[in-house]
């Protein structure tokens, strides 16, 4: 998901009923109502409800924001309800509260059932307090896996405390890089 890839002439409504006619299963999509009451609720949940009717847009032409873009292409994703979402770096290009609102969004949809997995390169504190779990990965060996809430008892048993005004993750990287 490092680049959205939407049209840019179409609204954001537009945009995810164009999805759910393809993603959506046939008994879905073949009635226009139920098709558009999934709309409807995907851009209520993605918290898109003032941009609906705005396009999309591009370089030449002024669209919704970088913000409201990545939750569009969040939502032409899970417009079917899968099972298991895997996202690479969705707050990438982001600013840190933009990331921030990507992620709560990406976290409801969690806590709705959905599993979600996501790569993130350098998660800000607010961010840590929305995920389950922590996987870091060094030279494609397994560091740590387990809660955020863990990450200071697992560096401590092997000498490295960490100081607790310093964000988990930062400190985390360091160690292991």
């Amino acid at each position: 998901m490092q680049d959205d890839l939407l049209f840019p002439m179409l609204t954001v409504e537009e945009t995810l009923s164009f999805s759910a006619k393809f993603r959506l299963p046939r008994t879905l999509s073949a009635s226009k109502k139920k098709a558009h009451t999934r709309v409807q609720a995907l851009i209520d949940q993605l918290g898109l409800c003032a941009a609906a009717n705005a396009i999309i847009g591009d370089e030449g032409h002024r669209g919704v924001s970088r913000r409201e873009c990545r939750r569009v292409s969040i939502g032409t994703d899970i417009i079917h309800d899968p099972i298991l979402l895997f996202l690479d770096e969705p707050t990438l290009g982001l600013d840190s509260t933009s990331a921030f609102m990507v992620v709560k969004v990406l976290r409801c949809i969690a806590l709705s059932g959905s599993v979600v997995i996501m790569s993130i390169h350098q998660p800000s504190y607010r961010i840590l307090g929305l995920l389950d779990r922590l996987l870091f990965l060094s030279r494609g060996q397994m560091v740590y896996s387990g809660t955020p809430d863990m990450l200071p008892y697992y560096f401590a048993q092997f000498g490295q405390p960490m100081p607790e005004n310093e964000n988990r993750t930062e400190f985390a990287l360091d160690v292991i890089c």
